[in-house]
């Protein structure tokens, strides 16, 4: 995947986008500087037509299109992972990947906004993550929290959590 590149010993970012977050994705990379990396953007299937003339109308920075590299050879050869509402971000926060979500104000998001995936706001977060040579995850929360357990009784639990609704 990186002999696509010119420049091969640059840091790898993948981007993942899902249905409605590459609005926000591109609000805030923009405004980064990411002259240092080489870009991979990879689209979710079902927009990908929309998602890609978006970014080529709007994105200021240079990217190969991922759509046909497998998402686990991107999420093991990628330096950095980035994502708004893929649960491919999640698998790579699972996997203690150098993952983080990007979320811009001006969009709504489809995400509850917590502290379970580092979660850059702005260009100063976003190079901030960057510089980092590990971003710290949670990955037995998002474990717990996200993934099928196979011990049947996710229907138990689910009855649990829905009795707990008022």
């Amino acid at each position: 995947i990186k002999a696509n590149f010119e420049n091969k010993k640059k840091k790898l970012i993948t981007i993942f986008t899902s249905l409605c977050d590459y609005k926000s994705i591109v609000e805030v990379l923009n405004k980064s500087i990411l002259l240092n990396f080489n870009v991979i953007l990879k689209i979710h299937p079902a927009k990908t037509l929309k998602t890609l003339e978006y970014f080529k109308k709007n994105f200021n920075h240079n990217y190969l299109l991922g759509n046909r590299f497998n998402n686990n050879d991107l999420i093991n050869i990628s330096d950095f992972i980035i994502f708004g509402d893929s649960s491919v971000g999640y698998q790579a926060s699972y996997l203690n990947k150098n993952v983080f979500r990007i979320y811009h104000y001006n969009f709504i998001p489809t995400f509850k906004i917590n502290n379970e995936i580092p979660t850059a706001v702005n260009e100063k977060q976003v190079q901030n993550f960057l510089k980092k040579i590990k971003i710290k995850q949670n990955s037995k929360k998002i474990c717990k929290d996200y993934f099928y357990k196979y011990d049947q009784n996710a229907t138990k639990r689910l009855l649990k959590v829905l009795s707990n609704i008022k």
